[in-house]
């Protein structure tokens, strides 16, 4: 066989290849590229850890917004148990007017009752105005019909949207209080009642929303500590080195795998049978 001659191309793929795999039969790892060797041993690490440090990031962002919306949808709610509370305050208030124009004195004989009645109703309204325009947050204001968008997801592609409803007197709808008959009385009550409606339906939706934030928010502080603790532990591994002998038995196959199929390299028997020393 000292007649034998191969392709130049060839004959340096056979000597690559016999020399990965004396190396890999006798357990050790190949040589590494000193010209890289200093940069890209850490490479990996640094990788990982400035992919899981922007994503602790930019969860911590959305961790931000949910705590801020949190605090604006529970300010609000506690707005709305005020305004519930006083909307139930002035239905009261319809209910004693209502009886005092029942009795046998009607309106004359209980005027100045009735209009004090009115007068304290006059009153609530006002009051519920004014819980109204104090529930505003971070320039929202629920309770006037404005909205809210928390976002889930760093591109804001998931999001909630928390959409409010104007308590106000004047989007309650409630008609000026007038006291001096059955008839007007009841048409209070009628807004009394729509009003309460209205109220409690935002209450509803309002703590729908924060369940699912605060659900979120949970998550999310597992998501961020998981993060860290990740954060905290890649270092102390070497991806370079665990991979080391997975890519020289990589290499080797290819190597194989090339030699098998080429048509150059094995057009003669002779070199088919060098091939089988490797």
């Amino acid at each position: 066989m000292s007649d034998i001659s191969l392709p130049s191309a060839l004959a340096a793929r056979l000597t690559s290849l016999k020399s990965t795999t004396s190396a890999l039969n006798k357990g050790d790892k190949p040589a590494p590229d000193v010209q890289n060797t200093s940069s890209s041993s850490n490479e990996p690490a640094a990788i990982v850890m400035t992919s899981l440090t922007q994503k602790a990031q930019d969860l911590q962002k959305l961790l931000d917004r949910l705590e801020s919306s949190i605090t604006t949808i529970t300010n609000s709610r506690a707005k709305v148990d005020d305004v519930v509370a006083s909307i139930e305050e002035a239905g009261g208030i319809t209910v004693r007017a209502r009886d005092l124009l029942r009795t046998d004195a009607g309106y004359e004989g209980n005027k100045d009752r009735i209009l004090e009645l009115e007068s304290r109703f006059g009153s609530v309204m006002k009051k519920i105005d004014q819980l109204v325009d104090s529930a505003a947050k971070d320039g929202v204001n629920l309770l006037k019909g404005e909205s809210l968008t928390t976002p889930f997801d760093i591109s804001g592609k998931s999001a909630v949207l928390t959409q409010g409803l104007d308590i106000s007197t004047r989007g309650l709808e409630f008609r000026d209080a007038n006291f001096t008959s059955l008839e007007s009385v009841q048409d209070s009550r009628i807004d009394v009642m729509n009003a309460l409606d209205m109220a409690v339906t935002l209450r509803h939706l309002l703590s729908s929303d924060l369940i699912l934030m605060q659900t979120r928010q949970e998550f999310s502080n597992e998501t961020v500590k998981a993060l860290s603790d990740g954060m905290a532990q890649a270092p102390l591994s070497n991806p370079i080195a665990d991979l080391t002998e997975e890519a020289a038995s990589l290499t080797a196959l290819q190597l194989r795998q090339l030699l098998s199929t080429s048509d150059t390299a094995l057009a003669a028997e002779t070199q088919q049978f060098l091939l089988k020393q490797f």
